[in-house]
């Protein structure tokens, strides 16, 4: 790059040269060109020069560079802490706990959203920034107690709303499309009214179905939907858990092509869900951003489980996808005797917008028919996953019996060997017997005593036992 510069230095300052002094004074153009091109490469060493001492003395004084940068960091991090503690002990003196707690949990969330937006700015994938810095906020989303236990009693209206419908019935009632008033029936639901009644639909054994107008879709052929069924065979809590496995729902249901859990609340049973739903040909599928929480009443023996349409950043509106931004559906569990019991009886208000109009004959005949079907898919998987579970747990009393019988014989065999080396020990510590000794007396060149000597451990006395009686012989 030099050698370039140069050339270009030397070829203008002989241009200017030829420019200023002619053709006939070509040498002294030759000169001027020549001087320029000795003054661009004297300032040329020098740069290099003051760039090579100033690279040798960072390479030199490295650690020092950093160590002087670190106590730097340091000191404005220790300041901004110590201002930061001093700001929350006044708030904290001045306000409550509660208070600061709030005004934290506030910074921090406009914190993570200006992130969230200055990533989504920077990025060119809108997918990925929302997928790397996920936020809901759950204090704000958060379905809340209050309205999940103003339909604990829900069962109450729909019996009421049983016994008008099948008023001049006798079992079992036939759907006659005439309007059923819900006037002395106790209303748990905020759209509940009795100016739009709800009409029998479906009616098939235990399962029965009504439906009403939305009063915001009113001409378009969109209905909310209320379900009544009743099972002998199965429990409350598998009913509800065959509801909140995503992934057992993916096995027993076709329709759903994807179905994932993208944030959870575990201490309050609340999850958001992105649900992906299989939709005929030549039509875009249906995709569902909602939040789920249960709650199970154990004083009424009551569950109830309720679903919202919501929005989350990890799960943005995908082209070829139709997303459905009106959705919601209550389900109400209550066991004939006990939630670990078989014997149930379930109501279900539903309504969900597609956002596509279809006739209404046809529409009505999609309903009628899925349904039942569907019902009876979720009454066949929550055999299958009571089953399921059930062999789960045999099985796992059968690995933890199999266990406590591995101990015990580990317990056993530990115990064994203990006391044999216990009884070592004691065989090892205890005196040792000695055995009779014999003595015999040569005299004349034959035994003349042969005898067994006292079995005293001293040497003393089975010597003077020897002496008495060779004094007896001898006399």
């Amino acid at each position: 790059m030099n050698c370039g510069r140069l050339f270009l230095v030397g070829h203008r300052g002989f241009v200017q040269g030829l420019a200023i002094y002619g053709h006939s004074r070509l040498p002294i153009a030759v000169r001027e060109c020549s001087f320029q091109t000795r003054l661009f490469r004297s300032q040329a060493r020098f740069h290099d020069n003051l760039f090579g001492r100033l690279r040798k003395g960072i390479q030199k004084h490295t650690a020092g560079i950093s160590r002087a940068c670190a106590r730097q960091v340091e000191y404005v991090m220790a300041l901004r802490i110590r201002r930061a503690q001093q700001a929350g002990v006044f708030y904290f003196q001045l306000c409550g706990g509660a208070f600061l707690r709030e005004i934290i949990s506030r910074i921090f969330s406009r914190f993570l959203l200006r992130l969230r937006v200055s990533l989504l700015h920077r990025s060119h994938n809108l997918v990925l920034s929302a997928s790397v810095m996920p936020f809901f906020c759950w204090k704000d989303e958060r379905i809340p107690d209050e309205y999940l236990l103003r339909f604990s009693n829900e069962l109450e209206a729909v019996a009421c709303l049983r016994d008008h419908t099948c008023q001049n019935s006798s079992p079992p009632c036939k759907p006659t499309g005439k309007k059923s008033p819900l006037l002395s029936c106790p209303s748990h639901y905020h759209n509940d009214r009795v100016e739009d009644p709800w009409e029998l639909f479906i009616h098939q054994g235990d399962l029965m179905v009504w439906r009403r107008e939305v009063p915001n879709h009113r001409g378009e052929g969109l209905f909310e939907y209320k379900v009544y069924g009743a099972y002998d065979d199965i429990t409350a809590h598998d009913f509800l858990a065959v509801h909140i496995d995503t992934e057992f729902r993916r096995e027993w249901d076709s329709s759903a092509v994807v179905l994932d859990v993208l944030e959870r609340d575990p201490q309050t049973n609340s999850e958001v869900v992105y649900w992906e739903m299989q939709w005929p040909r030549m039509m875009s599928n249906r995709d569902y951003v909602y939040k789920r929480r249960y709650i199970i009443d154990e004083e009424q023996k009551v569950v109830v489980f309720v679903n919202q349409n919501t929005e989350h950043q990890s799960a943005p509106v995908k082209p070829g996808k139709q997303r459905v931004t009106e959705y919601w559906s209550i389900i109400v569990i209550k066991p004939t005797s006990d939630l670990d019991k078989p014997g149930l009886e379930f109501s279900m208000t539903y309504f969900d917008n597609p956002g596509l109009v279809f006739p209404s004959a046809f529409a009505s005949w999609a309903t009628a028919t899925g349904f039942p079907d569907y019902l009876s898919k979720l009454h066949m998987a929550t055999v299958k996953f009571a089953e399921r579970r059930v062999k789960e747990e045999a099985e796992a009393e059968a690995r933890k019996a199999a266990e406590a019988a591995e101990a015990a014989e580990a317990a056993a065999r530990e115990e064994k060997r203990r006391r044999g080396e216990d009884e070592k020990r004691k065989l090892n510590n205890a005196p040792h017997p000695h055995p009779p000794e014999t003595w015999e007396v040569f005299f004349g060149g034959g035994p003349v005593l042969s005898s067994v000597a006292n079995e005293s451990p001293d040497p003393k006395d089975r010597l003077n036992y020897l002496l008495n009686k060779l004094m007896l012989l001898g006399t």
